[in-house]
């Protein structure tokens, strides 16, 4: 006979482990610029709640971007022969939140 003391069911909330979401951002910038970020992208991982993937220049300009990692968030920044087309094209098939304008 099953107890109607609410005590003895145990709570699917109680019984599950809660692990915190990692979020991963992208930062899809050229070389030059990405230097400049690095002091700025170590803080953000020093919580350890975050993951940044900086994608590399070779891999922005001649890479397919069905080939380009997969994250949560992305940070772009245009410079000199970077390829914003390719960018929207990344943007439009994985549709990752923006950090900013693309």
């Amino acid at each position: 006979m099953p107890s109607d003391d609410p005590a003895s069911t145990p709570s699917p909330v109680a019984t599950a482990t809660r692990v915190p979401a990692a979020i991963t951002v992208g930062v899809c910038v050229m070389r030059k610029k990405c230097e400049k970020l690095r002091p700025l992208l170590a803080e953000m991982t020093s919580g350890g709640d975050m993951t940044v993937v900086v994608f590399e220049q070779q891999s922005i300009l001649e890479d397919a971007v069905s080939d380009w990692p997969v994250v949560d968030v992305l940070v772009a920044f245009y410079s000199k022969g970077f390829p914003l087309a390719k960018v929207g094209e990344y943007v439009r098939l994985r549709e990752p939140f923006c950090f900013n304008a693309i």
